[in-house]
């Protein structure tokens, strides 16, 4: 097919094919506009109304819907033009991603509501999709939810007792679309359910084990209004899932209705109300309803500072998420997300004493907070990220107790127990993440620790090569680079193949930069200068220190090896005004005057004998001697000290 209809569009290429015909992208050669031509196969379409799509969309207008804007046909197709829609079908971003976000699907299922919303009240009768699925929805750049494909839409007629068809998309479609009663609004509803499903679990309703579980058996994180929303939406009675397009919207707007703060608060206030109910009815009935106005909107607020704060996070604006949980607090000291909010600020920022620390002092204020599951996941992981992998199996043994659904708690206690060598626990875990039939990153990511634990380090890099091509997780994906690069980097104290260890330890932290959304992760970063360091490749490095001080990363070790470069390479002005930066910042920490010792030691001894002075490398060493852990017995001191002998036996000191 080389031109259609008279010359008047040019084909540009196929977007894509079924049974039923083939969708081209098309250009009018006149106007240079594009257009989608559906080109439907009579003899492969005979047994279906092939006039049913364009039928229906001649009636409607609405922003998320195509026109149709002209139909011609010949003996053996049917061709519809209609407009084009720029973007990717989500079917097609989840080979990529796969899953999205909460926030990003609810917006997404917002609109939708709107679009059947809009379907459901045509006059004289409601139109009914029936195909509600990802491949059916695009999202232009724009984030605009576009609705595609009217193939099997139908009109709810009520004197209708059936449908006059059974279509729709196995695992997507309705119970009642393949009985003999007829469809409905709350048809399009439970497809909607099963799409939002797929979209947040990356789960497809054709694939093992067949069922919806409950969200938060699958990832903890998942809010608790999204769970409740979504799974009465996928019930298989009509009659108990929600019952209009509306009581869906309206739950989705109102998603802290279903939080347990709010939940708690209402209750407790409904005690109140008995109470004051004793002593004077009518007026307490005033009270009641104003109060409970007010804790909504104070639960509310509560619930948008802390998503406010986390969408901070997500961006890396520390100072305003800070700000947001601060709010929150302000507004209610009892709840314990805030906390936790802050808590994550200092862990992202790799602070990880300071963490610690302010752990530490929440738990005195509110000892309750160490039943929280989050909270202790929280705390285990920053341990682990300080390599103290006993007590982060502590604080994870704690969590998974809390929460006994969490496989996101489950498989980092089960890296935990096999970074600690207690391969059976870990295997243990690994058993039964396999019998409840979990994405297949988690499990390689797990195998890869326990192949590492069991010496195994090709084995586990190729483990963890999978996690990376596989996961939509990027925390997952993060830590199984870092991984890999703690991988090469031991292997680099063997004489044999160390140079080779080191250029794969580069190679693959550079294409976790390409790879990862954040290109500047602190971790990665922090990597990277370090290897690009060992390699010598200065000029790499610098940049890479440097960064990680923008990033607001600020180590006193940054500082001395950002000067220690300089003076390598003989920036010896350079050198000395980071370890002046060092000194202003770290004023305690020895290393910093062990340095600057070290650098007036060389700029000296490059001087004509007649003008050298070693009185600043006695002066700095000196106060490295004050502030080093074993005073002048202190290891690192050592060779400097015996530089300063020479110098006084050879006068000059």
């Amino acid at each position: 097919m080389t031109t259609l209809f008279n010359g008047r569009y040019r084909i540009i290429k196929a977007l894509g094919s079924g049974g039923m015909g083939t969708v081209y992208l098309a250009e009018n050669v006149s106007l240079g506009t594009k257009w989608a031509i559906k080109a439907i196969d009579k003899k492969a379409s005979k047994n279906y109304d092939l006039l049913a799509e364009p039928n229906i969309l001649k009636k409607l207008n609405h922003p998320a819907l195509p026109r149709i804007i002209d139909i011609e046909e010949d003996d053996n197709f049917l061709y519809i033009i209609e407009d084009y829609i720029e973007g990717t079908p989500l079917d097609k971003q989840l080979q990529f991603k796969k899953r999205f976000d909460e926030g990003t699907v609810i917006e997404w299922a917002k609109q939708l509501c709107n679009v059947l919303l809009y379907l459901h009240n045509q006059k004289p009768n409601p139109i009914i999709y029936r195909d509600m699925k990802p491949s059916n929805i695009i999202v232009t750049p724009e984030n605009v939810v576009k609705v595609i494909d009217f193939g099997i839409a139908r009109e709810f007629k009520k004197e209708s007792a059936s449908d006059t068809s059974y279509m729709g998309t196995r695992g997507y479609a309705a119970p009642e679309q393949y009985g003999t009663s007829q469809t409905d609004a709350r048809t399009d509803i439970y497809s909607l359910g099963v799409t939002l499903y797929h979209l947040l679990t990356g789960k497809s309703p054709n694939e093992p084990p067949y069922e919806f579980k409950p969200l938060r058996q699958v990832d903890k994180n998942f809010s608790e209004g999204i769970e409740y929303i979504v799974n009465k939406c996928v019930q298989n009675d009509p009659a108990k899932r929600y019952q209009n397009v509306a009581e869906l919207l309206h739950d989705l707007e109102n998603m802290y209705l279903f939080n347990s703060y709010y939940k708690k608060q209402k209750a407790l206030e409904k005690v109140k109300f008995v109470i004051k109910g004793v002593l004077v009815a009518g007026f307490s009935a005033l009270i009641y309803l104003g109060s409970t106005s007010l804790i909504a909107e104070r639960v509310d607020m509560y619930n948008k500072l802390i998503d406010q704060g986390y969408q901070y996070l997500d961006l890396r604006q520390f100072n305003e998420a800070f700000g947001s949980f601060s709010k929150a607090i302000e507004l209610d000291k009892s709840g314990e997300n805030a906390y936790i909010g802050i808590a994550s600020i200092l862990l992202k920022q790799a602070n990880y004493e300071e963490c610690l620390s302010y752990m530490d002092e929440v738990e005195e204020k509110m000892p309750e907070i160490e039943d929280n599951a989050q909270y202790n996941y929280l705390k285990g992981t920053v341990y682990y990220e300080e390599r103290d992998y006993e007590k982060a199996v502590t604080y994870l043994e704690r969590a998974c107790d809390a929460d006994t659904s969490s496989i996101l708690y489950l498989r980092d206690l089960a890296v935990c127990y096999a970074k600690v060598g207690d391969l059976s626990k870990a295997r243990r875990i690994l058993g039964q993440i396999n019998r409840d039939g979990i994405s297949d990153d988690v499990i390689d990511y797990i195998k890869g620790q326990v192949l590492l634990a069991e010496g195994d380090k090709e084995a586990a890099i190729e483990s963890f090569k999978k996690v990376i091509n596989s996961t939509g997780d990027e925390h997952l994906k993060k830590r199984s680079y870092l991984e890999i690069s703690d991988i090469y980097k031991s292997m680099r104290h063997d004489d044999k193949i160390g140079f080779e260890a080191l250029d794969k330890q580069i190679e693959i932290l550079e294409q976790a930069v390409k790879d990862l959304k954040n290109e500047d992760d602190l971790i990665i970063t922090e990597a990277m200068a370090e290897a690009y360091f060992t390699a010598k490749y200065y000029d790499l490095s610098i940049e890479k220190f440097k960064r990680l001080l923008e990033l607001g990363y600020d180590r006193a070790y940054i500082y001395r090896n950002i000067a220690i470069i300089y003076q390598q390479t003989g920036e010896y002005e350079k050198a000395e005004e980071y370890l002046k930066k060092m000194m202003d910042k770290y004023p305690d920490n020895y290393q910093c005057y062990l340095q600057l010792a070290f650098l007036y030691l060389e700029t000296e001894s490059l001087k004509a004998e007649e003008e050298r002075d070693y009185k600043k490398v006695l002066e700095y060493y000196n106060l490295a001697v004050k502030f080093a852990p074993e005073g002048e017995n202190t290891s690192d001191l050592l060779p400097l000290a015996r530089k300063i002998e020479e110098l006084k036996e050879k006068k000059w000191l």
